[in-house]
Protein backbone atom coordinates (compact mmCIF):
# COMPACT_ATOMS: atom_id res chain seq x y z
CA UNK A 1 0.00 0.00 0.00
CA UNK A 2 0.93 3.50 -0.82
CA UNK A 3 0.28 6.76 1.04
CA UNK A 4 -1.30 7.55 -2.92
CA UNK A 5 -3.66 4.44 -2.05
CA UNK A 6 -5.27 5.77 1.17
CA UNK A 7 -5.10 9.43 -0.23
CA UNK A 8 -7.30 8.36 -3.40
CA UNK A 9 -9.95 6.73 -0.84
CA UNK A 10 -9.87 9.92 1.94
CA UNK A 11 -12.63 11.68 -1.04
CA UNK A 12 -14.54 9.30 -0.95
CA UNK A 13 -14.90 8.76 2.50
CA UNK A 14 -15.56 12.36 3.22
CA UNK A 15 -18.71 12.36 0.77
CA UNK A 16 -19.91 9.14 1.91
CA UNK A 17 -19.51 9.90 5.88
CA UNK A 18 -21.74 13.07 4.85
CA UNK A 19 -24.37 10.89 3.12
CA UNK A 20 -24.55 8.63 5.94
CA UNK A 21 -24.75 11.84 8.71
CA UNK A 22 -27.82 13.08 6.19
CA UNK A 23 -29.31 9.84 5.96
CA UNK A 24 -28.97 8.99 9.71
CA UNK A 25 -30.31 12.67 10.74
CA UNK A 26 -33.55 12.66 12.15
CA UNK A 27 -34.83 14.37 9.31
CA UNK A 28 -33.65 11.22 7.04
CA UNK A 29 -32.46 13.24 3.71
CA UNK A 30 -32.78 11.40 0.43
CA UNK A 31 -29.78 11.17 -1.97
CA UNK A 32 -30.97 12.66 -5.33
CA UNK A 33 -28.31 12.89 -7.45
CA UNK A 34 -26.19 15.51 -6.16
CA UNK A 35 -28.29 16.83 -3.35
CA UNK A 36 -30.39 15.62 -0.56
CA UNK A 37 -33.89 16.18 -0.30
CA UNK A 38 -37.00 15.97 1.98
CA UNK A 39 -40.25 17.28 1.67
CA UNK A 40 -42.91 17.76 4.44
CA UNK A 41 -46.68 18.80 4.10
CA UNK A 42 -46.03 22.47 3.17
CA UNK A 43 -42.46 22.47 0.77
CA UNK A 44 -39.84 20.83 -0.76
CA UNK A 45 -36.39 20.92 1.10
CA UNK A 46 -33.23 20.66 -0.79
CA UNK A 47 -29.34 20.54 0.31
CA UNK A 48 -26.45 20.21 -2.02
CA UNK A 49 -24.45 17.21 -1.71
CA UNK A 50 -20.54 17.44 -1.62
CA UNK A 51 -18.56 16.57 -5.29
CA UNK A 52 -16.21 13.33 -5.68
CA UNK A 53 -14.00 15.02 -4.10
CA UNK A 54 -15.45 15.36 -0.66
CA UNK A 55 -15.50 19.16 -0.57
CA UNK A 56 -18.42 21.53 -0.50
CA UNK A 57 -21.96 21.12 -0.10
CA UNK A 58 -24.19 22.23 2.48
CA UNK A 59 -26.05 25.19 1.07
CA UNK A 60 -29.41 24.65 2.01
CA UNK A 61 -32.83 25.55 -0.28
CA UNK A 62 -36.33 25.40 -0.07
CA UNK A 63 -39.53 26.02 -3.24
CA UNK A 64 -41.41 27.91 0.14
CA UNK A 65 -40.49 30.86 -1.21
CA UNK A 66 -40.83 32.66 2.90
CA UNK A 67 -38.77 30.10 4.63
CA UNK A 68 -36.33 30.45 2.09
CA UNK A 69 -35.39 34.07 2.42
CA UNK A 70 -36.45 34.09 6.74
CA UNK A 71 -33.72 30.78 7.63
CA UNK A 72 -31.84 29.97 3.74
CA UNK A 73 -28.69 31.64 5.28
CA UNK A 74 -28.93 30.24 8.60
CA UNK A 75 -29.65 26.76 7.19
CA UNK A 76 -26.79 27.29 4.78
CA UNK A 77 -24.04 27.87 8.15
CA UNK A 78 -25.13 25.26 9.85
CA UNK A 79 -25.17 22.67 7.06
CA UNK A 80 -21.90 23.75 5.83
CA UNK A 81 -20.65 23.21 9.34
CA UNK A 82 -21.80 19.83 9.92
CA UNK A 83 -20.15 18.89 6.88
CA UNK A 84 -16.90 20.67 7.54
CA UNK A 85 -16.79 19.20 10.82
CA UNK A 86 -16.87 15.50 9.32
CA UNK A 87 -14.21 16.36 6.91
CA UNK A 88 -11.67 17.90 9.54
CA UNK A 89 -12.68 14.76 11.54
CA UNK A 90 -11.73 12.35 8.78
CA UNK A 91 -8.42 14.45 7.81
CA UNK A 92 -6.86 14.63 11.52
CA UNK A 93 -7.55 10.79 12.13
CA UNK A 94 -5.44 9.91 8.71
CA UNK A 95 -3.24 13.03 8.33
CA UNK A 96 -0.42 11.17 10.42
CA UNK A 97 -0.95 7.97 8.40
CA UNK A 98 -0.10 9.86 5.06
CA UNK A 99 3.33 9.09 4.74
CA UNK A 100 4.51 6.11 6.23
CA UNK A 101 7.92 4.29 6.19
CA UNK A 102 8.61 2.60 3.00
CA UNK A 103 9.10 -1.43 3.43
CA UNK A 104 10.66 -1.65 -0.02
CA UNK A 105 13.47 1.02 1.25
CA UNK A 106 13.77 -0.86 4.48
CA UNK A 107 14.53 -3.67 2.81
CA UNK A 108 17.49 -2.45 0.93
CA UNK A 109 18.62 -1.36 4.18
CA UNK A 110 17.95 -5.22 5.67
CA UNK A 111 20.03 -6.59 2.50
CA UNK A 112 23.21 -3.94 3.74
CA UNK A 113 22.77 -5.41 7.43
CA UNK A 114 22.82 -8.93 6.00
CA UNK A 115 26.31 -8.44 3.96
CA UNK A 116 27.68 -7.41 7.13
CA UNK A 117 26.07 -10.32 9.03
CA UNK A 118 27.84 -12.16 6.13
CA UNK A 119 31.32 -11.80 6.20
CA UNK A 120 31.53 -12.24 10.17
CA UNK A 121 30.00 -15.30 10.55
CA UNK A 122 31.95 -18.90 11.39
CA UNK A 123 35.06 -16.88 12.32
CA UNK A 124 34.02 -18.30 16.52
CA UNK A 125 33.97 -21.44 15.17
CA UNK A 126 36.83 -21.26 12.72
CA UNK A 127 39.05 -20.72 16.37
CA UNK A 128 37.84 -23.93 17.77
CA UNK A 129 39.28 -25.68 14.74
CA UNK A 130 35.23 -26.61 13.87
CA UNK A 131 34.73 -26.85 10.01
CA UNK A 132 33.66 -23.08 8.28
CA UNK A 133 31.83 -22.09 5.33
CA UNK A 134 33.10 -19.66 2.65
CA UNK A 135 33.21 -16.38 4.11
CA UNK A 136 36.61 -14.97 4.09
CA UNK A 137 37.29 -14.86 7.58
CA UNK A 138 36.73 -17.65 8.62
CA UNK A 139 38.49 -19.22 6.16
CA UNK A 140 41.46 -17.36 6.55
CA UNK A 141 41.39 -18.15 10.68
CA UNK A 142 41.20 -21.70 10.04
CA UNK A 143 44.26 -21.34 7.49
CA UNK A 144 46.04 -19.41 10.67
CA UNK A 145 44.82 -22.61 12.86
CA UNK A 146 46.64 -24.51 10.50
CA UNK A 147 49.92 -23.01 9.73
CA UNK A 148 50.29 -22.62 13.60
CA UNK A 149 49.52 -25.99 14.69
CA UNK A 150 52.54 -26.89 12.45
CA UNK A 151 55.08 -25.47 14.49
CA UNK A 152 56.38 -25.18 17.94
CA UNK A 153 57.59 -22.95 20.26
CA UNK A 154 56.86 -20.48 22.93
CA UNK A 155 56.66 -17.15 20.61
CA UNK A 156 54.05 -19.78 18.06
CA UNK A 157 52.29 -20.67 21.40
CA UNK A 158 51.80 -17.47 22.75
CA UNK A 159 50.69 -15.98 19.10
CA UNK A 160 47.96 -18.66 19.30
CA UNK A 161 46.49 -18.55 22.81
CA UNK A 162 47.13 -14.72 23.38
CA UNK A 163 45.86 -13.91 19.58
CA UNK A 164 44.25 -16.56 17.76
CA UNK A 165 42.08 -18.22 19.79
CA UNK A 166 40.73 -14.88 20.72
CA UNK A 167 40.37 -13.74 17.51
CA UNK A 168 36.97 -15.99 16.55
CA UNK A 169 35.30 -15.57 19.92
CA UNK A 170 35.65 -11.89 18.95
CA UNK A 171 34.87 -11.76 16.15
CA UNK A 172 31.51 -13.45 16.95
CA UNK A 173 30.82 -11.26 19.56
CA UNK A 174 30.31 -8.76 16.54
CA UNK A 175 28.60 -10.95 14.49
CA UNK A 176 26.24 -11.08 17.03
CA UNK A 177 25.68 -7.51 17.30
CA UNK A 178 24.78 -7.70 13.40
CA UNK A 179 22.29 -9.36 14.09
CA UNK A 180 20.43 -7.56 16.87
CA UNK A 181 20.55 -4.66 14.51
CA UNK A 182 19.66 -6.45 11.41
CA UNK A 183 16.68 -8.46 13.05
CA UNK A 184 15.69 -4.83 14.32
CA UNK A 185 15.21 -3.60 10.49
CA UNK A 186 13.97 -6.70 9.45
CA UNK A 187 11.00 -6.24 12.43
CA UNK A 188 10.71 -2.62 11.02
CA UNK A 189 10.15 -3.58 8.07
CA UNK A 190 7.45 -6.46 8.29
CA UNK A 191 5.55 -4.18 11.13
CA UNK A 192 5.18 -1.08 8.46
CA UNK A 193 4.04 -3.45 5.71
CA UNK A 194 1.53 -4.88 7.62
CA UNK A 195 0.23 -1.23 8.86
CA UNK A 196 -0.01 -0.10 5.92
CA UNK A 197 -1.71 -2.69 4.60
CA UNK A 198 -4.05 -1.97 7.90
CA UNK A 199 -4.86 1.43 7.76
CA UNK A 200 -5.95 0.65 3.90
CA UNK A 201 -8.27 -1.72 5.39
CA UNK A 202 -9.53 0.48 8.27
CA UNK A 203 -10.23 3.33 5.90
CA UNK A 204 -11.41 1.20 2.98
CA UNK A 205 -14.19 -0.49 6.21
CA UNK A 206 -15.30 3.34 6.80
CA UNK A 207 -16.03 3.72 3.02
CA UNK A 208 -17.70 0.64 2.73
CA UNK A 209 -19.95 1.28 6.35
CA UNK A 210 -20.47 4.42 5.53
CA UNK A 211 -22.33 4.06 1.81
CA UNK A 212 -24.28 0.98 3.59
CA UNK A 213 -25.59 3.83 6.47
CA UNK A 214 -26.26 5.87 3.20
CA UNK A 215 -28.24 3.85 1.25
CA UNK A 216 -30.02 1.30 3.51
CA UNK A 217 -29.71 3.63 7.18
CA UNK A 218 -28.03 0.78 8.21
CA UNK A 219 -24.32 -1.11 8.28
CA UNK A 220 -23.97 -4.55 9.31
CA UNK A 221 -19.73 -3.63 10.16
CA UNK A 222 -16.71 -4.54 8.98
CA UNK A 223 -14.29 -6.45 11.16
CA UNK A 224 -10.27 -5.58 10.46
CA UNK A 225 -7.65 -7.87 12.43
CA UNK A 226 -4.61 -5.87 13.14
CA UNK A 227 -2.13 -7.90 12.02
CA UNK A 228 1.19 -5.56 13.65
CA UNK A 229 1.85 -7.35 16.81
CA UNK A 230 4.67 -10.41 17.11
CA UNK A 231 7.01 -8.77 14.42
CA UNK A 232 9.80 -7.86 16.95
CA UNK A 233 10.16 -11.09 18.35
CA UNK A 234 10.40 -12.45 14.61
CA UNK A 235 12.84 -9.98 13.86
CA UNK A 236 15.66 -12.82 13.85
CA UNK A 237 13.92 -15.41 12.47
CA UNK A 238 12.78 -13.03 9.28
CA UNK A 239 16.46 -11.59 9.00
CA UNK A 240 18.28 -15.19 9.02
CA UNK A 241 15.78 -17.18 7.57
CA UNK A 242 15.66 -20.78 9.18
CA UNK A 243 18.31 -20.61 11.77
CA UNK A 244 16.79 -17.32 13.54
CA UNK A 245 19.11 -15.49 16.06
CA UNK A 246 22.34 -18.08 16.66
CA UNK A 247 24.81 -16.66 18.21
CA UNK A 248 28.14 -17.99 17.61
CA UNK A 249 29.22 -16.98 21.40
CA UNK A 250 26.89 -17.19 24.11
CA UNK A 251 27.49 -15.63 27.62
CA UNK A 252 28.13 -12.09 26.28
CA UNK A 253 24.54 -11.04 27.06
CA UNK A 254 23.71 -10.32 23.43
CA UNK A 255 19.97 -11.44 22.76
CA UNK A 256 17.19 -10.63 20.63
CA UNK A 257 13.74 -9.74 21.10
CA UNK A 258 11.79 -12.85 22.95
CA UNK A 259 8.53 -13.61 23.18
CA UNK A 260 5.71 -15.52 21.06
CA UNK A 261 5.54 -14.35 17.21
CA UNK A 262 2.06 -16.37 17.14
CA UNK A 263 -0.35 -14.21 18.14
CA UNK A 264 -3.92 -13.51 17.76
CA UNK A 265 -4.62 -10.36 16.05
CA UNK A 266 -6.58 -7.90 18.06
CA UNK A 267 -9.29 -6.97 15.76
CA UNK A 268 -11.04 -3.89 15.24
CA UNK A 269 -15.10 -3.44 13.85
CA UNK A 270 -15.85 -0.44 11.85
CA UNK A 271 -19.43 0.00 12.70
CA UNK A 272 -22.35 2.28 14.24
CA UNK A 273 -25.60 3.31 14.29
CA UNK A 274 -25.00 6.76 12.42
CA UNK A 275 -22.02 8.84 11.18
CA UNK A 276 -20.86 10.19 14.15
CA UNK A 277 -20.26 6.62 15.65
CA UNK A 278 -19.31 4.69 12.50
CA UNK A 279 -16.08 7.73 12.32
CA UNK A 280 -15.49 7.10 16.30
CA UNK A 281 -14.98 3.27 15.31
CA UNK A 282 -12.88 4.63 12.50
CA UNK A 283 -10.74 6.30 14.96
CA UNK A 284 -10.46 3.66 17.52
CA UNK A 285 -8.91 1.26 14.83
CA UNK A 286 -6.25 3.75 13.97
CA UNK A 287 -5.71 4.44 17.91
CA UNK A 288 -5.60 0.61 18.29
CA UNK A 289 -3.10 0.18 15.16
CA UNK A 290 -0.95 3.17 16.50
CA UNK A 291 -0.84 1.16 19.92
CA UNK A 292 0.12 -2.03 18.68
CA UNK A 293 3.13 -0.36 16.89
CA UNK A 294 4.16 1.59 19.81
CA UNK A 295 4.43 -1.55 21.89
CA UNK A 296 6.67 -3.53 19.38
CA UNK A 297 9.14 -0.36 18.70
CA UNK A 298 8.85 -0.11 22.68
CA UNK A 299 10.49 -3.92 22.78
CA UNK A 300 12.94 -3.40 19.98
CA UNK A 301 13.96 -0.01 21.55
CA UNK A 302 14.94 -1.75 25.06
CA UNK A 303 17.03 -4.99 23.00
CA UNK A 304 18.85 -2.16 21.28
CA UNK A 305 19.54 -0.01 24.62
CA UNK A 306 20.43 -3.33 26.44
CA UNK A 307 22.80 -4.65 23.77
CA UNK A 308 24.69 -1.76 24.15
CA UNK A 309 24.57 -1.81 28.18
CA UNK A 310 25.85 -5.72 27.90
CA UNK A 311 28.13 -4.49 25.20
CA UNK A 312 29.65 -1.48 27.30
CA UNK A 313 29.97 -3.41 30.60
CA UNK A 314 32.00 -6.35 28.19
CA UNK A 315 34.67 -4.61 26.43
CA UNK A 316 36.95 -7.09 26.91
CA UNK A 317 34.59 -9.78 24.99
CA UNK A 318 34.74 -7.12 22.47
CA UNK A 319 38.08 -5.86 21.70
CA UNK A 320 41.09 -8.06 20.89
CA UNK A 321 43.39 -6.59 24.06
CA UNK A 322 46.40 -9.40 23.67
CA UNK A 323 49.73 -8.98 25.46
CA UNK A 324 52.79 -8.54 22.75
CA UNK A 325 53.94 -11.68 21.43
CA UNK A 326 58.15 -11.80 21.85
CA UNK A 327 60.38 -14.18 20.98
CA UNK A 328 62.35 -15.12 23.94
CA UNK A 329 66.11 -15.91 23.38
CA UNK A 330 67.15 -16.73 27.05
CA UNK A 331 64.83 -19.84 26.81
CA UNK A 332 66.82 -22.57 26.12
CA UNK A 333 64.74 -25.43 27.13
CA UNK A 334 62.60 -24.13 24.48
CA UNK A 335 61.84 -26.70 21.27
CA UNK A 336 61.24 -24.35 18.33
CA UNK A 337 59.49 -25.72 14.96
CA UNK A 338 59.27 -22.82 13.13
CA UNK A 339 58.67 -22.49 8.79
CA UNK A 340 59.33 -19.30 7.47
CA UNK A 341 56.87 -19.83 4.85
CA UNK A 342 54.27 -20.97 7.38
CA UNK A 343 54.79 -17.68 9.41
CA UNK A 344 55.05 -15.52 5.91
CA UNK A 345 51.70 -16.84 4.84
CA UNK A 346 50.01 -16.26 8.15
CA UNK A 347 51.29 -12.12 8.64
CA UNK A 348 51.17 -11.27 5.04
CA UNK A 349 48.40 -13.42 3.53
CA UNK A 350 46.07 -14.63 5.94
CA UNK A 351 45.74 -11.73 8.53
CA UNK A 352 45.97 -9.07 6.06
CA UNK A 353 42.68 -10.44 4.68
CA UNK A 354 41.03 -10.82 8.09
CA UNK A 355 42.00 -7.46 8.79
CA UNK A 356 40.75 -6.15 5.39
CA UNK A 357 37.30 -7.51 5.69
CA UNK A 358 37.09 -6.37 9.03
CA UNK A 359 37.21 -3.09 7.25
CA UNK A 360 35.12 -3.76 4.40
CA UNK A 361 32.41 -4.74 7.14
CA UNK A 362 32.79 -1.87 8.78
CA UNK A 363 32.57 0.29 5.73
CA UNK A 364 29.47 -1.71 4.79
CA UNK A 365 28.07 -1.16 8.35
CA UNK A 366 27.99 2.65 7.61
CA UNK A 367 25.82 2.04 4.46
CA UNK A 368 22.70 0.61 6.81
CA UNK A 369 20.43 2.99 8.04
CA UNK A 370 17.67 3.41 9.93
CA UNK A 371 16.80 6.65 9.07
CA UNK A 372 14.29 4.96 6.56
CA UNK A 373 11.77 4.44 9.58
CA UNK A 374 10.81 8.26 9.90
CA UNK A 375 7.71 8.89 10.53
CA UNK A 376 5.08 11.85 11.53
CA UNK A 377 5.67 11.69 15.19
CA UNK A 378 2.68 10.58 16.65
CA UNK A 379 3.08 7.39 15.49
CA UNK A 380 4.59 4.77 17.09
CA UNK A 381 7.30 5.46 19.79
CA UNK A 382 7.93 9.11 17.85
CA UNK A 383 9.40 10.17 14.57
CA UNK A 384 12.37 8.76 14.76
CA UNK A 385 11.18 5.36 16.35
CA UNK A 386 14.12 3.11 17.47
CA UNK A 387 16.63 4.26 15.07
CA UNK A 388 18.22 6.13 18.17
CA UNK A 389 19.62 3.32 20.03
CA UNK A 390 20.03 1.22 16.85
CA UNK A 391 22.19 3.64 15.24
CA UNK A 392 24.16 3.96 19.03
CA UNK A 393 24.65 0.14 18.88
CA UNK A 394 26.00 0.61 15.27
CA UNK A 395 28.29 3.21 15.93
CA UNK A 396 29.84 1.09 18.25
CA UNK A 397 30.14 -1.77 16.02
CA UNK A 398 31.42 0.28 13.73
CA UNK A 399 34.37 1.39 16.19
CA UNK A 400 34.84 -2.16 17.26
CA UNK A 401 34.85 -3.49 13.68
CA UNK A 402 38.16 -0.97 13.10
CA UNK A 403 39.69 -1.16 16.22
CA UNK A 404 39.87 -5.14 15.90
CA UNK A 405 41.06 -4.39 12.16
CA UNK A 406 43.79 -2.41 13.39
CA UNK A 407 44.41 -5.12 16.25
CA UNK A 408 45.04 -7.42 13.33
CA UNK A 409 47.25 -5.67 11.17
CA UNK A 410 49.37 -5.16 14.44
CA UNK A 411 49.58 -8.82 15.04
CA UNK A 412 50.48 -9.66 11.79
CA UNK A 413 53.62 -7.02 11.95
CA UNK A 414 54.58 -8.55 15.48
CA UNK A 415 54.42 -12.05 13.80
CA UNK A 416 56.94 -11.16 11.10
CA UNK A 417 59.15 -8.86 13.59
CA UNK A 418 59.13 -12.37 15.74
CA UNK A 419 60.44 -14.30 12.39
CA UNK A 420 63.09 -11.93 11.63
CA UNK A 421 64.41 -11.41 15.54
CA UNK A 422 64.64 -15.24 15.06
CA UNK A 423 66.55 -14.98 12.17
CA UNK A 424 68.85 -12.26 12.48
CA UNK A 425 69.98 -9.84 15.25
CA UNK A 426 70.75 -6.98 12.69
CA UNK A 427 70.62 -3.76 13.68
CA UNK A 428 67.37 -2.73 11.24
CA UNK A 429 65.43 -5.65 13.13
CA UNK A 430 66.14 -4.40 15.90
CA UNK A 431 65.50 -1.07 14.97
CA UNK A 432 62.08 -1.64 13.56
CA UNK A 433 61.17 -4.37 16.93
CA UNK A 434 61.68 -0.51 18.97
CA UNK A 435 59.53 1.32 16.49
CA UNK A 436 57.02 -1.81 16.67
CA UNK A 437 56.97 -1.50 20.33
CA UNK A 438 56.65 2.12 20.70
CA UNK A 439 53.43 2.04 18.24
CA UNK A 440 52.28 -0.89 20.75
CA UNK A 441 52.35 1.32 23.76
CA UNK A 442 50.95 4.64 22.00
CA UNK A 443 47.86 2.08 21.64
CA UNK A 444 45.03 1.43 19.25
CA UNK A 445 44.29 4.76 17.70
CA UNK A 446 40.69 3.81 17.00
CA UNK A 447 39.95 1.70 20.27
CA UNK A 448 35.88 2.79 20.71
CA UNK A 449 36.79 2.36 25.15
CA UNK A 450 39.78 4.87 24.62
Amino acid sequence: MSSTDVSALIPRFKRAAIDAYMRTSPSGWEINGDSYEIDSSSAHYTVTRPGPDGEGGGDWSSDNFIADIFVGGGKDEEFGAAFDSIRSRIDEAIAPWLHLPDPGTIEGEVASAVAVTRKLSGAAAASEGAQVGAGLIAGNIALVMENSDAMSGAAIAAFKSRFVSQLGPVIGGLHGLSVVLGAALAAEQKLWESARENVRQIVQAGVDASEELAASGATEGYEIALKVAGWAAQGAKLFVPGAGAVFEVVGLGIQVVQGSSEQDPEKETITGADAAAVLSTFEEALRALNEGIAHEETLLDENLSNNLTAVQSQQSSYDLSAPLVQDDPASSSDVIIIEPSLVIEISSTYLPTISAELSGSATALLSASMSCVARDGALGIGASGPSGAWGALRTLLYDLLRNLAWDVTTGAQNLDLVLQDMQSNEQRVVDEMAQFLARFDAGNPVDPWR
